[in-house]
């Protein structure tokens, strides 16, 4: 894998190059923010491909030319690697191009593809590389794979790749999580054999999901396969893959929530030991099941049950883009605020619930209003942010999922805390949402939870 060599001290500018560059050139980008960084990182020419380095950083505490110290360390090491500079400079350098002090990621990615000569066959290949990475868990529902499936070690500063499935082998889950144990994030198959392999994990997936249907198993296979859907849109978008994964997982939570009894299943959702993302997704679909009947919304069996699976389908997908635990407990701004995250993240967290919004009016025949839903499920009606407080202007739907997803985030927070106590929980609610609207949902809730 390439080096790109990145020398800036604004960490703001940090969080959003490095994940960015990282992604479109499929390279490794090493950071340096002090003088020293500069030397060591530059010091051997073979390790990298390109220099990227503000001009000058200045604040009240601190000078660096990071423009002028990468320089004099290629011209000590009598190097013709391309620099790219943040800001005009006073020297002159046979492979340097320079961008203004401020500029857009597209200007520089045209830039880096300029002094690097790559093609758009050139930046095809790079996107796909020889050897294609697949997380783990996207192995947890297969048994068996047509292809021969690798690990890549690093050697000589060089990526290797060393087989670990063979083709035809049988596996399972347990053998996937033995490589997890061993701090593996992802096995990599021929670039040739990717786009099959993908129609081998989605057949062999969705027939363990509809095969499954013992209440426990049936919930690990399920978290499985939102795991799986998470991984297949940050790789394809909604894809036909994504597509055929989630509504084979959420026709198998509907029918598995209509089967169960309640509160057997609420029991057997609280002591699974799966993702907290699942968790709470399949749980605001449980409680949505036993609100939606309650509400003033028609009460024929055909729109409860439209209703119902409106419902799972946002609960399945209005968080999906956000894969970190820490991320998906932030329920304010305030919240935000303390996470202290980096300013990607932060963008992320703002504003999911538009990108999904967007994202979903492309999936075929989505339930008519999901995506409204999903892009007001934090209370604004842009999706952007998080509303102050309830607010009348979201739609009713939107308004009951809000109350739905704090009640039960708030049960998921007891119950790691070790103590779950319900009355606490409604008095939180109670004072939180006084409109009225949201008051009849709480005291729906409060009904359900007090009948069981």
């Amino acid at each position: 894998m390439n080096t790109f060599i990145l020398l800036e001290k604004n960490q703001r500018v940090i969080d959003i190059l490095k994940p960015a560059l990282a992604k479109e050139f499929n390279v490794n980008v090493e950071v340096g923010s002090s003088a020293d960084d500069v030397s060591l990182l530059l010091k051997k020419e073979n390790q990298f491909s390109i220099v990227l380095a503000r001009n000058i950083f200045e604040d009240v505490n601190e000078k660096i030319e990071f423009a002028k110290l990468a320089f004099n360390c290629l011209y000590d090491i009598e190097s013709e690697v391309p620099l790219i500079t943040f800001g005009d400079v006073d020297f002159t350098y046979q492979n340097l191009k320079s961008l203004p002090d401020r500029f857009k990621v597209n200007d520089l990615f045209m830039t880096v593809k300029e002094v690097l000569n790559l093609s758009s066959k050139d930046m095809e290949s790079i996107k796909t590389p020889d050897f294609v990475p697949v997380p783990l868990n996207n192995f947890y529902l297969m048994t068996s794979c047509f292809c021969d499936v690798y690990i890549r070690i690093q050697k000589d500063g060089k990526d290797h790749y060393v087989k670990r499935i063979k083709s035809g082998d049988v596996f399972d889950k347990d053998v996937i999580k033995k490589y997890e144990d061993m701090k593996l994030e992802s096995f990599y198959v021929q670039k040739e054999d990717h786009e099959e392999f993908l129609d081998q994990l989605l057949d062999q997936s969705v027939q363990k999901v509809v095969e499954t249907t013992e209440r426990d198993a049936h919930i690990e296979v399920i978290a499985d396969s939102y795991g799986i859907s998470q991984n297949l849109i940050d790789d394809l978008g909604f894809s036909k893959q994504v597509v055929t994964m989630s509504n084979a997982a959420i026709g198998s939570m509907m029918k598995n929530i209509s089967d169960t009894g309640f509160g057997a299943m609420l029991r057997d959702l609280l002591k699974n030991k799966n993702s907290f993302s699942y968790k709470r997704s399949y749980l605001i679909s449980l409680f949505s099941y036993q609100v939606i009947p309650r509400m003033d919304w028609g009460q024929s069996e055909k729109q409860i049950n439209q209703n119902f699976e409106k419902m799972v389908f946002v609960s399945f997908f209005h968080d999906i883009l956000l894969k970190e635990e820490t991320h998906l407990k932030i329920m304010s701004q305030s919240d935000l605020k303390d996470a202290d995250l980096p300013g990607f993240q932060q963008t992320l967290i703002n504003e999911h619930a538009n990108k999904v919004s967007t994202m979903v009016q492309r999936f075929p025949k989505a339930p008519p209003g999901a995506d409204v839903i999903i892009r007001q499920h934090h209370g604004t009606l842009n999706g952007v942010g998080f509303s102050e407080g309830p607010s009348n202007n979201i739609s009713p739907m939107a308004l009951v999922f809000v109350v739905i997803e704090d009640f039960v985030h708030q049960l998921l927070m007891q119950l790691e805390s070790g103590k779950i106590s319900t009355s606490d929980l409604f008095v939180s609610l109670e004072a939180k949402y006084k409109l009225v609207n949201y008051k009849k949902v709480v005291t729906i809730l409060k009904r359900i939870v007090k009948a069981r």
